[in-house]
């Protein structure tokens, strides 16, 4: 089915109203276990970065050295408005930060609420830190300074094309 059937079958489901955050956490759990699945993967609720705050999920990667984070996200219940989507995209990026840089020089992360989301990556370096949402598969091109949140059912198939894409960067990284 892919994550993006896997998203559009809950909300059918559900419709558009108020969403619990465990809910929230349970959906996306689902569709990024599909691109980063065990044993090369352990997703790891309630993990706690290494400035000692808690994510909602964490992505490590299994490596011959340990567990490595490489994908954070963080769910909150919704929908939410404006002003607090930002504050929240502003605490998502903490969480990134703590994420291991893979080989792009970048590290990744989401935020979802509702039917809302965003994929987001943080760039560092050069004094230009910033977060971005990410737009599309080509992660070096599809980004934008406009982190307001996609319409899960509406940009479903974005899901699985950006998924993959950081996966695949995930596994470039030595």
């Amino acid at each position: 089915m892919g994550s993006a059937g896997a998203i559009n079958a809950f909300y059918n489901a559900m419709g558009p109203g108020a969403v619990r955050e465990s809910i929230i956490n349970g959906i996306w759990y689902e569709a990024i276990r599909q691109h980063f699945p065990s044993p090369g993967f352990v997703i790891a609720p309630e993990w706690y970065t290494p400035n000692n705050t808690r994510v909602d999920l964490c992505i490590l990667q299994v490596t011959n050295l340990g567990l490595r984070p490489v994908f954070a996200f963080e769910g909150k219940q919704g929908p939410m408005n404006q002003n607090q989507w930002a504050t929240d995209v502003g605490q998502a990026a903490g969480y990134i930060q703590s994420m291991t840089r893979l080989s792009n020089g970048r590290y990744y992360g989401m935020l979802a609420s509702g039917q809302g989301y965003v994929i987001l990556e943080y760039a560092a370096g050069g004094g230009h830190n910033q977060v971005l949402k990410v737009t599309g598969g080509n992660l070096a091109l599809n980004t934008s300074h406009d982190t307001t949140p996609w319409n899960a059912q509406a940009h479903a198939n974005d899901i699985d094309n950006i998924l993959g894409a950081i996966a695949a960067q995930v596994a470039m990284t030595p």
